[in-house]
């Protein structure tokens, strides 16, 4: 399947979103981060359901299609857009299939490719986990929530992002204000991390509240 002037999550964002990192996002495009997050999320529900596990989400993983009368800073346009899951290379069905839980940063820290790991330049290989899906894309946004940008390598973090065992800081959590959002990532980026339709959960309450 084609989509056409569809472009890569990490494309529209470095194209769109990363004019200064210290700018908090506006109420409205708060609706956009939620809204994009919610959609991707869905995605991530639908494979799971049937036990499947796309097992390497990273922004380059993920497409936007801008609707004709889509606008960032409306309040409703802000939503006219599609997003699309590709390159399920390394999928694989749940507790049973294995692979690498994806692209460095973004895999999951079981898989232990983390940038302090002694390793060859080959990826470390295990069973793949739904979870392992949830926590990359949790990684992708809050990413994109705290710097509006992404980065393909460990170098490009703060030192202290992650900590030694690849799960990220509480240092860098709570730089998040927004209590809800917090709390989001909080329950995603953790070692029992939560299910795609928890996080749909979390989000639809956030949405309407």
């Amino acid at each position: 399947h084609y989509v056409k002037e569809s472009v890569s999550l990490y494309s529209w964002v470095k194209d769109n979103m990363a004019i200064d990192i210290y700018h908090r996002f506006s109420v409205i495009q708060r609706t956009f981060f939620l809204h994009l997050f919610y959609q991707c999320a869905k995605l991530l529900s639908e494979i799971h359901s049937v036990s499947i596990v796309h097992g390497d989400i990273q922004p380059d993983n993920i497409l936007i299609y801008e609707h004709t009368n889509f606008n960032i800073n409306h309040p409703e346009r802000c939503k006219n857009f599609t997003v699309y899951l590709i390159d399920f290379g390394l999928s694989g069905i749940h507790n049973d299939g294995v692979g690498t839980g994806g692209t460095i940063p973004y895999c999951h820290p079981e898989f232990k490719n983390i940038k302090d790991t002694n390793r060859s330049s080959k990826y470390n290989w295990k069973k793949l986990n739904t979870k392992h899906d949830v926590w990359s894309l949790g990684l992708t946004f809050l990413t994109m929530y705290i710097y509006r940008d992404f980065y393909n390598y460990y170098h490009k973090y703060p030192s202290y992002f992650f900590l030694r065992n690849g799960y990220v800081s509480s240092l860098i959590l709570d730089v998040i204000t927004d209590t809800k959002i917090h709390d989001l990532f909080t329950k995603i980026l953790t070692v029992d991390c939560i299910s795609s339709n928890e996080v749909i959960t979390l989000l639809e309450n956030m949405a309407v509240s």
